[in-house]
């Protein structure tokens, strides 16, 4: 608006503020998308690799097998379980892993 005023007044000065302010505008735009590319690109590259079910179901049984041994398991040894997991994967939670919650997967998965 402020462009189009400048223009309608024929006013130079009113017109280079007009144009100074646009490209001001604009190249704080293309800041804010190159930084938010840059950031989208850094998330995927510090995305981590998932599991695969193999690998999850074998750490699960050397920690079960560790809590049998010890004589019998109790449901906090399986909240320490699922957190040790999570520990060795890198994950936040058991479900970003891919494989559902832990105790669906303890309890779907047959050598488990």
């Amino acid at each position: 608006m402020l462009y189009h005023l400048s223009v309608c007044l024929s006013q130079l000065e009113v017109h280079e503020s007009a144009t100074e302010f646009i490209e001001h505008e604009r190249a704080q735009q293309e800041k804010q998308e190159q930084a938010r590319q840059a950031s989208l690109q850094q998330r995927q590259q510090e995305k981590k690799a998932t599991p695969t079910k193999a690998a999850l179901v074998e750490k699960m049984l050397g920690y079960l097998n560790k809590c049998l041994e010890s004589g019998h398991l109790q449901l906090s040894y399986l909240q320490t379980i699922e957190a040790r997991i999570l520990e060795d994967f890198q994950f936040e939670s058991f479900s970003e892993m891919g494989y559902g919650r832990f105790l669906e997967l303890l309890q779907r998965d047959p050598k488990l």
